[in-house]
């Protein structure tokens, strides 16, 4: 009896291995997928409204205002928009409205820090200061 016990006592002290194992590689396969969605998964809905939001701020400021010469002129602000929104692609590779959630925040600075190109730049100002 005292043979059997020990035996059945090995056992179980088995299956509790294996069952850990099991638990352990259950755990990894949860790390690399949540990993992976934290990857993947894109802004939502409310973070791509305050990027936009960042981009018209900055737009707008960099055009003088919604009152000013070149904010009016169609084709200076399309420009701008185009601008801020190209750079964006080519910073992050992807269209402000598909960037990873990860990036978030990094894409809130870049745009807040952004600036127009050198020629575009002095359009704006060229327009500015012309009709004043």
């Amino acid at each position: 009896l005292h043979l059997c016990d020990r035996r059945q006592r090995q056992m179980c002290i088995r299956d509790r291995i294996s069952v850990m194992r099991k638990m352990l590689d259950s755990i990894e396969n949860h790390e690399e997928r949540i990993t992976n969605l934290e990857d993947t998964i894109r802004v939502n809905a409310v973070q791509e409204t305050v990027l936009t939001e960042e981009v018209n701020k900055v737009v707008v400021n960099h055009l003088g205002g919604k009152q000013s010469v070149a904010y009016t002129n169609r084709s200076i602000r399309g420009r701008a928009y185009s601008g801020i929104n190209k750079d964006i692609r080519k910073r992050f590779g992807v269209r402000r409205k598909e960037l990873p959630a990860k990036e978030y925040q990094q894409a809130v600075t870049f745009i807040r820090q952004w600036q127009p190109d050198f020629e575009l730049n002095n359009e704006i100002q060229s327009f500015n200061n012309a009709m004043v």
